[in-house]
């Protein structure tokens, strides 16, 4: 069993201890529906589109001050509005219930301008979710650390610095309700042409082969994925400032490569 009480006190309190880093704009929690978010606005935003943002956290913790230094970095890096999403957690709800979450946002905020899903670790995986499901409005999918091959089967338990295993396993049991683990979505393994997908992981990763799978499918049927693997850094390694802001350039500089990107 997972006590997910305590994980869910011990990621506040971590996101409480953390410094919060200045940010040139405007940050405002609102609604969306009854799904929570907050969105931040820079002051020298290069145009109306939005970047939505899932966090991390196993699909089991996680709210909207966990990674909001990542989105005071994403907003401001990239000049645009970041809204992050407080998607539903397990055990009281499901993966596809977060999906639904994030998918609702984009479509009542979005407009016509297209947007960006944004998604770290667990995240990642409803980021892919999300677009496969709302289509040609996702311009671009930005996937840090993501969990994408969700059977738990890509898995290199052998990988110094990847997620906890068992903390994983049984999460993922709980999240992807009703599927057992092994029907459960495989997201490095696309079958149709995604957005352009920007991914960057840790070289000491659990994660890095569903990664490499991901860019190997795309590559071999013309689709754009840009892999960045970041050398030294395991699981999580967005919450390092130094390679949060190198990795996130390398974004920019991704997106700019894009005219349909807004």
């Amino acid at each position: 069993m997972i006590d997910v009480e305590t994980l869910r006190q011990s990621a506040r309190q971590r996101a409480a201890a953390r410094p919060r880093s200045p940010f040139d704009g405007v940050i405002r929690d609102e609604h969306v529906g009854v799904v929570a978010t907050r969105s931040y606005t820079p002051h020298e935003r290069m145009t109306n589109a939005i970047v939505y943002f899932s966090h991390g956290g196993y699909g089991v913790f996680g709210d909207l001050d966990l990674q909001d230094a990542y989105c005071r970095r994403l907003a401001t890096v990239l000049h645009r509005r970041v809204v992050a999403v407080d998607y539903r957690l397990a055990p009281e709800n499901s993966f596809f219930d977060a999906v639904d979450d994030l998918e609702s946002c984009v479509r009542v905020q979005a407009g016509t301008t297209g947007v960006i899903l944004c998604g770290d670790s667990a995240g990642g995986a409803v980021s892919v979710a999300a677009g496969e499901r709302i289509g040609a409005t996702v311009r671009a999918l930005m996937l840090t650390n993501p969990n994408l091959d969700l059977t738990l089967q890509s898995f290199d338990r052998q990988a110094p610095q990847g997620p906890d295993w068992e903390l994983l396993h049984r999460a993922f049991a709980l999240w992807l309700r009703p599927l057992p683990l092994q029907e459960a979505p495989e997201f490095h393994r696309p079958e149709k042409s995604p957005p352009p997908i920007f991914l960057a992981v840790g070289s000491e990763d659990s994660l890095v082969p569903e990664a490499r799978m991901l860019a190997t499918i795309c590559a071999s049927r013309g689709w754009d994925c840009e892999l960045n693997i970041v050398d030294g850094r395991g699981h999580g390694f967005m919450s390092d400032p130094d390679s949060a802001d190198l990795v996130l350039r390398r974004a920019g500089a991704f997106i700019r490569r894009h005219p349909a990107v807004p």
